[in-house]
């Protein structure tokens, strides 16, 4: 079913607001969540594709782990990891550290960020929200009136309280910009996660000094030490 008029702030504004919410909280809640996502982004909406790349972000309790390209960063209760794969380097601190690795969430792919687009604010923009499909509550919505963009969409699954995907198609309604499709291939909840987080697939500590697996030998080590 197509629907073609609302305006932010009216039922569809409202609607994904709560839907989003949901997703949040049962991200919250959860014991753990794993999601994947393919990042493709384009020179404009049907152009040639500049950049593409697979990316990961999970938590489990205390722990939580991103992954990007060639960059892998994690955060355990008692250690904070940073491998950058391409340079052949990683960076590991002990959380008692006065340094730290920048404050680990699950990156851009946490629908809590999707929420800046409802924050009111006095600019000449004019946010409106459209549901343009709903078949048996897998949803999507469509956001414009948003500075720098043309248009957000936003799919997702209400029933399951996932999202399936989103783009960005930035620009304006007199000059098209790049356009970026994030597609959820994985959004799963409480599923066992340890080994993901199990630090021993990645280094060992002998006589005080660390010692790298050998999927990561060669790689310089820094430390805090």
């Amino acid at each position: 079913m197509l629907l073609t008029t609302s305006v932010v702030g009216g039922a569809f504004g409202q609607n994904l607001e709560s839907d989003l919410q949901k997703i949040s909280e049962s991200m919250e809640s959860a014991k753990s969540v794993a999601i994947n996502v393919q990042v493709s982004s384009y020179s404009s909406k049907g152009g040639s594709l500049i950049y593409s790349a697979e990316a990961s972000a999970m938590k489990m309790d205390r722990s939580m782990k991103n992954v990007l390209a060639e960059i892998e960063t994690i955060s355990t209760p008692y250690y904070e990891l940073k491998i950058d794969h391409e340079e052949r380097a990683i960076l590991i601190l002990e959380k008692d550290s006065t340094e730290s690795i920048q404050e680990i969430n699950l990156s851009d792919f946490d629908v809590r960020k999707l929420k800046k687009y409802f924050e009111n604010d006095q600019s000449e923009y004019s946010k409106t929200v459209k549901l343009v499909s709903n078949s048996n509550g897998k949803k999507t919505y469509s956001i414009t009136g948003i500075e720098g963009m043309r248009e957000v969409l936003i799919s997702l699954d209400a029933n399951s309280n996932k999202i399936i995907q989103i783009t960005y198609e930035y620009g304006s309604n007199s000059q098209k910009g790049q356009y970026t499709v994030l597609d959820y291939t994985k959004f799963v909840y409480n599923k066992d996660l340890s080994a993901s987080f199990d630090l021993n697939t990645y280094f060992s500590e002998v006589n005080g000094q660390y010692v790298l697996v050998d999927k990561l030998k060669g790689y310089q080590i820094f430390t805090e030490k």
